[in-house]
């Protein structure tokens, strides 16, 4: 999940700024009832604190002033202003005893215009309390009070002098509680890191795990099983701005440059994403000089967008042929697609069979990168824009501000249902719809 996180943190920066994914969540844990906390570094500003940099002209520079401020924090005074963009500098400044500061507050003021966030503290948060935004500034070297850093030992331990001064349990805890709690903290130290799988704060693991040494199978099986149910994850995948021509543009480069190939195979897995998405939004011209050309270039991209799960992606293909009347394809691809709607497959927010944890235990899925085995064994939702021109018209909502979800196995057999209707093949439409209603009864 940690690797997926920095993956999709790199899809969706670009040329005006870095985006974050921080908090306990950007560390691969995901906490009961956290939030997901994004930082977004502007790449237009930069900070320094004594050592003035070279000015480049189209960037805009501050210094840092931390006399007469609370530790860890600094007040930034304008120095250097890119004039191409000094309309928008200076409404993020104000003056104070002669000098121009960067106001936090501001700044907050002028994102709201584009998020529909409220401000919670140093963030912006949406309305239901889900994410929370901190814009950031980029300072290039160590400032003072983090020098020492650098060299500090990651494994020392503070001194006798520093721990007697600070001991929170010397001479409080006496007795039998004493004794349970020695116990207790010899119990927790037996599991190393695991002891925190213990809290309650933990969401994502079983109790199971808590209780032995996991060999590597059933590891592998219980991050499948993380990801599967990680609510926040599957959010912020789909929620990358799919249509921006520099997401798709920074996914092709990432595949060309990076040589870790478990890197490369999630870079693919989110360009199947955004294929998917953003052919949705291709125009359907009636000039025919161009209507060849837009569906071959609407086809290519949708089979880009089949490696992301087993089915979806596949469906989507057979929207096109069904949108462009050639029924008899959408026929065959839609048979196809069923065929892979089995019982062992893998659904978002499922609770694993048995059947499930043995066949992720096999070899043959123990070998399998993340992207191969969703490609293999998920079946995700089938997602339609609220303007595709790819959703069928006989379930198209006219005026909706809504994203068309459904499931990929009653969708298959509504499309089944509509390419036979088309075909005037009265039984097979009859067979269609009692396959939908047997999956409606069975999944909803």
């Amino acid at each position: 999940m940690r690797l997926m996180n920095a993956v999709r943190d790199r899809v969706s920066s670009d040329k005006d700024l870095t985006e974050i994914t921080s908090g306990s969540f950007g560390e691969g844990l995901e906490m009961r009832s956290s939030d997901l906390d994004s930082m977004r570094v502007l790449h237009c500003f930069e900070v320094f604190e004594k050592e003035k940099p070279c000015f480049y002209p189209n960037i805009t520079y501050f210094s840092m002033e931390i006399d007469d401020v609370k530790p860890c924090y600094t007040q930034l005074i304008l120095e250097h202003v890119d004039y191409g963009n000094s309309r928008l500098v200076f409404s993020l400044c104000e003056d104070q005893n002669g000098k121009t500061y960067y106001s936090s507050i501001l700044v907050k003021r002028w994102l709201m215009d584009y998020y529909t966030y409220i401000i919670h503290g140093p963030c912006l948060t949406d309305k239901i309390g889900l994410q929370d935004i901190a814009m950031g500034l980029h300072c290039k070297t160590w400032v003072s009070s983090a020098v020492q850093w650098i060299t500090r030992s990651n494994n020392s331990w503070p001194s006798h002098d520093i721990k007697q001064k600070n001991n929170m349990f010397e001479n409080k805890i006496e007795g039998r509680a004493r004794e349970i709690l020695l116990d207790t903290l010899n119990t927790l130290h037996s599991y190393g890191w695991r002891c925190i799988l213990f809290s309650d704060q933990i969401s994502n693991f079983a109790v199971e795990m808590r209780n032995f040494h996991l060999l590597p199978e059933v590891v592998h099986v219980k991050d499948v099983e993380k990801i599967l149910k990680s609510i926040l994850l599957h959010g912020i995948n789909n929620a990358i701005a799919m249509t921006e021509p520099y997401v798709f543009n920074n996914i092709m480069l990432s595949i060309v440059s990076y040589k870790q190939s478990s890197i490369k195979h999630l870079f693919k897995y989110f360009m199947s994403k955004v294929c998917q998405r953003r052919v949705q939004y291709m125009p359907m011209k009636s000039n025919n000089k161009y209507q060849y050309k837009e569906y071959k270039t609407c086809l290519s991209s949708l089979l880009q967008g089949v490696y992301h799960d087993a089915v979806s992606g596949w469906l989507m293909v057979a929207s096109l042929f069904y949108k462009t009347k050639q029924y008899i394809k959408a026929l065959h691809v839609i048979m196809y697609s069923l065929s892979n709607c089995t019982t062992e497959k893998l659904h978002l927010y499922m609770n694993m069979a048995d059947s499930h944890y043995q066949l992720l235990k096999q070899q043959t899925f123990q070998k399998k990168n993340f992207v191969s085995l969703m490609k293999t064994m998920f079946v995700d939702v089938i997602m339609f824009g609220m303007t595709s021109t790819l959703i069928p018209d006989e379930v198209q909502i006219h005026h909706s501000n809504r994203m068309h979800i459904y499931s990929c196995t009653a969708y298959a057999y509504f499309l089944l249902f509509l390419c036979y209707y088309h075909l005037n093949d009265v039984r097979k439409c009859q067979d269609s719809l009692r396959g939908l209603q047997l999956v409606i009864n069975e999944d909803f």
